[in-house]
């Protein structure tokens, strides 16, 4: 009784709330210079290297945690501050100049699966002066996409599949290792990598992405005696795995 209450509230709402555009997970430089993985709070984007070419940490010094970018997202427009480093001699030779930020304005693809724009190229100088340059291609691939976790727990699933409808909802998270779908954020969802529900309702999320940490664990469907009219899941701590 209690699932087809919330099979009703999934039509009833369906369509009616827009998917907000999810970028957190693993990406890849188009260029073979490493992954960096990004973390999302609404429209505040963030992104630290998470796995830096053996190139890029030998000849500029970058190594994993390192940030890569932080923004705001506009629709599909990202517009922040990228990190930057010079070529490695001039850590030593111009230590308060070898570490930048530049502006940068990415743009997110339909299918949210690569992100394509421009970053400020500066040119630094023998006397360890620093020349505005040309504005140069950025490209990131989208490797693995993660569902967001906020700060207070909770977990935003953009889409999940179930009996070929696509969902998204938001689960609140309560204490222990519960947490509770919030029925006014259920809806239908337009797609894009879904976790895939069986007749369980068992949610297995094989990336969640936590500040600049990674995750994967499944959440069960859950019987609070507590509150018998919510929805609840909890964590399988066996599944719980840091990446």
């Amino acid at each position: 009784m209690r699932f087809s209450i919330w099979c009703f509230v999934f039509l009833l709402l369906s369509g009616s709330i827009a998917t907000a555009a999810n970028l957190t997970g693993v990406w890849a430089r188009s260029d073979g210079s490493g992954e960096v993985t990004i973390s999302q709070n609404g429209q505040q984007i963030s992104a630290v290297w998470s796995n830096p070419s053996a190139g890029t940490a030998q000849d500029y010094g970058f190594k994993a945690g390192d940030q890569y970018f932080y923004g705001t997202l506009y629709g599909l427009t990202l517009i922040g501050k990228m990190t930057t480093h010079f070529p490695i001699k001039y850590k030593t030779l111009c230590p308060s100049q070898w570490e930048a930020s530049v502006d940068m304005v990415l743009i997110l693809s339909s299918d949210a699966n690569t992100l394509n724009g421009l970053i400020q190229n500066n040119i630094i100088n023998d006397n360890c002066t620093i020349t505005a340059g040309e504005w140069t291609d950025q490209s990131l691939t989208r490797k693995e996409q993660c569902v967001a976790v906020n700060d207070n727990l909770g977990i935003a699933i953009t889409c999940a599949e179930y009996n070929g409808a696509k969902y998204k909802f938001n689960l609140d998270y309560t204490s222990g290792i519960l947490w509770k779908g919030d029925i006014a954020s259920f809806g239908a969802s337009s797609g894009g990598t879904c976790l895939s529900v069986g007749n369980d309702l068992a949610l297995k999320i094989p990336c969640a992405g936590f500040k600049t940490d990674t995750f994967s664990f499944t959440l069960n469907l859950f019987q609070n005696k507590a509150d018998p009219s919510g929805v609840y899941w909890q964590m399988d701590m066996d599944s719980f795995v840091q990446k």
